[in-house]
């Protein structure tokens, strides 16, 4: 399948109006060498690990938070360090504006800070489409030895995202901010096509010595093409796999490095201080959470149903004060199941993605993927209907004359 009409009109358009500045990197040099044969920089360095999934709307909040306080704190550098394979495009969107704010389509400004980004997985070596995509975002990208940007159906999470997503402006302002980012680097254009969901058929051609490649979606007959991206097949994208080498010479990657020290070396830079921080997105926990909550609240409930009824049916002479200790014991255990459900709906807020999928107790037999947002509001209000419910038999029975 080839370029969405969208996709290579947007590409096309901006590339009649804005020229191609020279190459700021040079693909074909060594592995990790110095910007400038000075002595380094010292600069206050924030290295801050992105790990693992880009897949939560928290993730993009928190990575806001903490690079708008970094800047605060007077930050000069953001090493930016990248790991996972999986993504989604409307959390890699949120997160790029962060990197990347504009006032304008044709404004690329950064945040603020000399960016760094730093792709190194060293669980698999292997690193995603959209984790790539912010590191065309970055000032300079170094890639780890031997880790391969993979990109597979599997890794592109965009059917876990919120029910209310608006794909048609995330998708387009991305694309825009990575025209203007693989304009900035030097390289070619069609990279905004490539990343993060790659569509194809396309080809990459060696330019001018030191430059990246040209990408097309001609082949023409020039016999140093390479397939970068295959074409699809019934909707399905391919399987593709670049190493460290073909980064470089696509301009994603602008050096390799094998740890943070040598990358800010290579960048002629020294890090007086370096502070360290990680975030990842919680989701998987998240869901773990939810389904741990409402399952203890389920048995709140149901025991204070048990021990309302049994109180009913007391008789006798203390059956009056033995209702109302039953009842004001119950009231306690309602207040807890009411707290735990306003727990649970804090990690719905935190993480709309869950809406997405099934609620606890749901089998995916025969489910309306478009109905779970509905699911999962059934499930909250059933459970308030039910603490309602037993607070006033309890409050009843407290107050047994």
């Amino acid at each position: 399948m080839g370029l969405s009409p969208f996709v290579a009109g947007f590409v096309l358009a901006l590339a009649t109006t804005h020229g191609v500045p020279p190459p700021s990197t040079n693909p074909g040099s060594p592995a990790v060498e110095p910007a400038a044969r000075q002595q380094p920089a010292s600069r206050k360095v924030l290295h801050l690990h992105l790990r693992g999934d880009l897949d939560s709307m928290k993730l993009a909040r928190d990575f806001a938070d903490r690079l708008a306080a970094a800047i605060e704190d007077g930050t000069e550098v953001l090493l930016l360090e990248l790991s996972g394979d999986r993504w989604r495009a409307d959390a890699v969107h949120a997160i790029a504006k962060a990197m990347r704010p504009s006032t304008g389509a044709s404004s690329g400004r950064r945040s603020g800070v000399r960016v760094l980004a730093w792709l190194h997985d060293d669980a698999d070596r292997r690193i995603g489409f959209g984790q790539a995509a912010l590191a065309l975002l970055a000032d300079a990208c170094a890639i780890s030895p031997r880790t391969r940007l993979v990109f597979e159906s599997a890794t592109d999470l965009r059917d876990s995202a919120p029910p209310d997503t608006d794909w048609e402006t995330v998708d387009r302002e991305l694309n825009g901010l990575l025209y203007l980012a693989a304009r900035d680097r030097g390289a070619d254009s069609m990279l905004a096509a490539a990343l993060p969901r790659p569509s194809g058929p396309l080809w990459a051609v060696p330019r001018t010595a030191g430059a990246p490649w040209a990408i097309t979606s001609n082949p023409g007959d020039d016999s140093r093409k390479l397939l970068i991206i295959p074409a699809s097949e019934s909707d399905r994208p391919p399987r593709i796999e670049w190493d460290a080498a073909m980064m470089r010479r696509l301009g994603i990657a602008t050096a390799e490095a094998g740890d943070a020290g040598q990358f800010l070396s290579a960048a002629g830079l020294r890090a007086r201080p370096m502070v360290r921080a990680e975030i990842s997105s919680g989701l998987v926990e998240a869901r773990g959470k939810i389904e741990q909550v409402i399952r203890k609240l389920d048995e709140c409930l149901v025991l204070v149903g048990n021990d309302l009824s049994n109180a009913a049916r007391l008789r006798g002479q203390d059956a009056t004060r033995r209702k109302r200790e039953a009842g004001e014991a119950a009231l306690k255990l309602i207040n807890e199941a009411e707290r735990r459900l306003l727990d649970a709906e804090t990690v719905m807020t935190d993480y709309p993605e869950l809406l997405a999928g099934l609620p606890p107790g749901r089998t995916p037999v025969g489910q309306d993927p478009t109905k779970h947002a509905v699911l999962w509001r059934f499930l909250f209000q059933d459970r308030r209907d039910d603490i309602a419910a037993l607070r006033a038999r309890a409050e009843g029975l407290a107050r047994t004359p």
